[in-house]
């Protein structure tokens, strides 16, 4: 395992900033308005959060964009639907599951590049 994982992170650092960011940028684009097409609240989170906030843009060396989807469950669901029936062709898309939070990756197959996506439950309370 512990050699799969290097190897891995190995061949991401063989990955130019400049394909990198633009690779991440047109997923951005794609994401974004596939959501907002389908009425589906995003946020950003984690890093790419971070690097608008910082930077106002992506981070450079960041191998991912991170959002959260607002709403209910079936957002997500919907969302991941409609991402694998639209951006199938472009990208390798995969479901993946971590325990207590339901969370979505949709991978870039040939530069270990993804998206991540998780459900945050809209609530009133503060």
């Amino acid at each position: 395992m512990e050699r799969y994982h290097r190897k891995y992170k190995q061949h991401r650092r063989n990955i130019p900033v400049s394909v990198r960011k633009k690779i991440l940028k047109q997923l951005y684009h794609d994401i974004t308005n596939i959501a907002n097409q389908n009425g589906i609240k995003l946020i950003l989170i984690f890093g790419t959060l971070l690097g608008n906030i910082r930077e106002n843009e992506l981070i450079y060396y960041d191998y991912d964009l991170d959002f959260g989807v607002i709403g209910n469950k079936n957002d997500l669901k919907n969302l991941y639907k409609i991402l694998k029936h639209k951006l199938n062709s472009k990208y390798h898309i995969k479901y993946f599951k971590i325990p207590l939070i339901r969370k979505y990756k949709l991978k870039i197959e040939k530069q270990n590049l993804m998206l991540i996506l998780i459900y945050f439950k809209k609530t009133t309370n503060i």
